[in-house]
């Protein structure tokens, strides 16, 4: 993860004419993006995706000469509901390096 500084507030003037800082990222932080570095498999073992009790099933890792990982986990509950789907309280049943 990079590390950059804050570049100094640069003075600006509102509308009733007083003078107010604006604190605004530094030019190398326009370059950057966002990228997920991770490569996951998930599959669904038991279970129709949207109900508790189903086991999913990961792998994770792989990565610079990291072996992978296998994680097991279950669905306890439902904790609600968000923009990408059902949201579970899960429970970590395995882990397992391949």
């Amino acid at each position: 993860m990079a590390s950059v500084s804050v570049a100094p507030s640069s003075g600006l003037v509102d509308a009733s004419g007083i003078n107010i800082g604006v604190d605004r990222l530094p030019d190398e932080m326009n370059e950057m993006k966002i990228s997920d570095d991770k490569e996951v498999e998930a599959t669904v073992v038991d279970g129709n995706g949207t109900e508790t009790g189903h086991i999913i099933v990961t792998t994770i890792g792989g990565r610079n000469g990291q072996p992978k990982k296998t994680i097991s986990y279950m669905a306890e509950r439902v904790v609600g509901h968000g923009s990408f789907g059902v949201v579970f309280q899960v429970s970590l049943r395995a882990i397992r390096a391949k």
